[in-house]
C-alpha cells in the first residue's frame, strides 16, 4: 500500500481574503477527505506571528480530525547567528494514526552555509524519520532560499549520503527544468506542476515511484504559484 503525501508552501500572512489558519484547515479537509497519509507544510506562520500559541500552533475554529496529529518546527534552530533569512516562519506536519513520527532533526545544517555571501548560513531540509506499513521513510521537508541560494542549497544537498526510501519534499523555489540541471536526480521522480503557463518550484521528489494524486481538487495556490502538490509513494 502506497503512502500518500501532501506538500504545499501555505504562505505565512493574510492574502487572498484568508488567513493561514483558513489555508490550514481547508488544506487538512482535504487531506481528511481524500486518505492523505502525511502534510507536509512550508512557510508555516512562526511562534511570534501573532497567528500561533506558545508552541507554534496555529488558532483554529475547528480541531483536527482525530485520526491526525499537528506538529510544527523551526526554519532554523535559534542558535544559527549569521542567516541569510531572517524570518521567523516554520515548518508543519500533519500525520494520520497510521503513521509512526520517530526521530526529526535539520540535515546537516552546519553545511548549508553559502560561502559567497560571507559564510551565512541557508535553510536546510528538517528530516523526518516516518514508518508507514512496515516500511521506514526518510522525508526532507524544505523550504529552499531563493536566488543564487537556492542552487546552492540544492547542490549541497546531493553532496550528502541520504538513507533509504528518501523523499524531498517542498518549496525548493527551483523549477523542473532546473532541478532537472542536477544530474543527481536523474532516477527520481519529480510531481510538480509544470506546463506550458506554470512553472511551479513545489515538489515531491524520489528515487522511489511517485504518482501525482489529486490534480484538479487541488487546484488553487496560496501565493505566487505555490500550487498544493500530492503523490502516492
Amino acid at each position: 500500500m502506497p503512502i500518500r503525501v501532501l506538500s504545499w508552501n501555505m504562505y505565512y500572512g493574510n492574502i487572498n481574503n484568508t488567513s493561514p489558519a483558513q489555508r490550514f484547515e481547508q488544506i487538512l479537509r482535504i487531506a481528511s477527505q481524500n486518505d492523505v497519509d502525511i502534510v507536509f507544510l512550508q512557510e508555516h506562520p512562526g511562534i511570534t506571528s501573532g497567528f500561533t500559541n506558545n508552541a507554534g500552533l496555529l488558532h483554529l475554529n475547528n480541531p483536527i480530525p482525530p485520526n491526525y496529529a499537528y506538529a510544527v518546527f523551526p526554519e532554523m534552530a535559534n542558535h544559527i547567528g549569521n542567516r541569510l533569512s531572517l524570518s521567523n516562519r516554520a515548518y508543519a506536519i500533519v500525520w494520520k494514526n497510521t503513521c509512526n513520527l520517530n526521530a526529526v532533526a535539520y540535515f546537516n545544517q552546519n553545511h548549508f552555509v553559502n560561502h559567497p555571501a560571507l559564510g551565512s548560513h541557508l535553510r536546510c531540509p528538517v528530516q523526518y524519520q516516518i514508518r508507514y506499513n512496515r516500511r521506514d521513510y526518510n522525508f526532507f521537508n524544505w523550504h529552499n532560499e531563493v536566488g543564487n541560494a537556492a542552487q546552492v542549497g540544492l547542490n549541497i544537498f546531493t553532496q550528502h549520503q541520504l538513507p533509504a526510501n528518501t523523499v524531498l519534499v517542498g518549496d525548493l523555489n527551483l523549477t523542473a527544468h532546473q532541478v532537472n540541471q542536477f544530474a543527481f536526480f536523474n532516477n527520481w521522480d519529480d510531481v510538480v506542476v509544470d506546463d506550458d503557463y506554470i512553472e511551479g518550484v513545489d515538489h515531491i521528489m524520489s528515487p522511489l515511484p511517485c504518482v501525482p494524486v489529486l490534480g484538479m481538487i487541488l487546484d488553487f495556490v496560496s501565493d505566487a504559484n505555490h500550487f498544493p502538490i500530492a503523490a502516492d509513494i
